[in-house]
């Protein structure tokens, strides 16, 4: 069952299983499909599973989340028994619900390869047949961590004297090195400016928003975009985006170039419900954060293309925080006059999707690079990071919370890998 379908008819909360379908020592059930595409979606690959059948299995690019009629990822890259194959990934709770479903009569379901389950399947299930996809996995609610290349020990061994600062700098580049792994991954299945532009759309989307706009970098591929950006002007785009998103259909608009252009290229909208926009500051809306960046799409990719060696960082920044007006038809709707993409989700995008990605070139001059970061203004620490450092031990050490990206992202991986894992012991600042 796909995203789309999820959402739309079942809304995620009647997908929790029956009392009938209990399963003695079942590890952990989610409350439904949904909360598992989520969890499985902001996973850092590659991670390591066993297959029902025994196999060992390498997830090295957890695919792309799907929003129409099919699979719920599509183009997932796998290792099994060190074979790389190629295909779809199908979630369900129950293995049953392969055929409940009927996928196994379904042509779009034809490439599935990962059949992931909830909880285990009962003794009538029978792997690797032929009404079920090649290879099977349980996706625990408390799945174990991805593979790394690094354990934590030895990064205690690596950095047992270093000042703080120098730590937390050390693993900034850590997290760094870890997200061009990931980007390498998913190069083997895109191109490099569309794993820019799916990521860029990811880093606006908060992380509220992260798969819708996932969503709509999918059902807007970078070839019409690019078209788009140059022959609609400013009160087209903004209308085309009210469309895409679902949100010129929630408040009932009539949206003529939406309407002519969905038709020619099948375009699907996103749905108003899909999206989250109680919690978000109204500059954060995401009609706004779409305009805004497709208002300066031609030059930020023209910069991204030069690289690092030749364009600074005040040049992105500079781009991205334009502030763009709302067109006056649709002022009523939005809930600011302006669109624009702040400084601090500026650096976090050039942190997050831009530097991981020149790191996935073996060349890559870290040392242009170093004085490249050092060059991005200070930021203030997010409330989530702060309220973080208020309630555990780092309050104790830190004393003024650091400001500088690079050590940002060490602080943040230090809180993903040792403190919300509860791996005190092994912990590279207190012990």
């Amino acid at each position: 069952m796909s995203f789309h379908h999820i959402i739309n008819s079942l809304k995620n909360r009647h997908l929790i299983l029956r009392e009938s379908d209990a399963v003695d020592d079942a590890p952990g059930i989610w409350s439904g499909e949904y909360a598992m595409h989520r969890t499985w979606n902001q996973m850092r690959f590659p991670a390591d599973f066993t297959t029902l059948t025994g196999l060992r299995l390498t997830v090295l690019h957890g695919g792309i989340p799907n929003g129409n009629p099919g699979p719920d990822f599509l183009h997932a890259v796998l290792l099994v028994n060190e074979i790389r194959i190629r295909g779809d990934i199908e979630f369900h709770l129950r293995a049953r619900n392969w055929r409940e479903h009927g996928h196994s009569e379904d042509p779009n379901y034809a490439n599935v390869i990962l059949h992931v389950l909830a909880v285990p399947p009962g003794p009538s299930f029978v792997p690797e047949s032929d009404y079920y996809p090649k290879h099977t996995i349980i996706f625990r609610e408390k799945t174990p961590a991805p593979s790394r290349d690094i354990t934590p020990a030895r990064c205690v061994r690596e950095c047992p004297d270093s000042p703080l600062s120098e730590l937390l700098n050390a693993l900034g580049w850590r997290r760094l090195r870890e997200k061009a792994l990931q980007s390498q991954h998913l190069l083997a299945v895109l191109d490099m400016n569309d794993v820019c532009y799916t990521k860029t759309l990811r880093g606006l989307g908060y992380s509220h928003n992260t798969l819708p706009m996932e969503l709509v970098a999918q059902r807007l591929p970078l070839s019409l975009v690019d078209e788009l950006t140059v022959h609609l002007n400013h009160e087209e785009q903004f209308g085309f985006l009210m469309g895409c998103t679902g949100f010129g259909g929630f408040h009932d608009i009539d949206l003529p170039v939406w309407e002519e252009l969905s038709e020619q290229f099948s375009l699907v909208p996103l749905r108003y419900h899909q999206w989250q926009v109680l919690r978000h500051r109204p500059n954060n809306h995401p009609v706004l954060r779409l305009f805004a960046f497709f208002r300066g799409f031609q030059q930020l990719r023209k910069l991204f293309n030069q690289g690092y060696q030749t364009s600074l960082p005040g040049e992105y920044i500079r781009d991205m925080t334009v502030s763009v007006s709302v067109p006056g038809q649709f002022l009523e709707y939005m809930p600011h006059r302006t669109a624009s993409i702040g400084e601090r989700r500026s650096v976090e995008i050039l942190m997050n999707c831009y530097l991981p990605l020149w790191l996935t070139d073996q060349e890559a001059d870290f040392q242009i690079l170093d004085k490249w970061i050092e060059q991005l203004p200070l930021l203030p620490l997010y409330t989530g990071l702060r309220e973080f450092i208020r309630t555990s031990r780092w309050s104790e050490v830190l004393g003024e919370s650091p400001r500088n990206p690079l050590q940002i992202q060490g602080l943040l991986y230090i809180r993903n890998q040792w403190c919300a894992r509860k791996r005190c012991n092994t912990c590279p600042v207190f012990n």
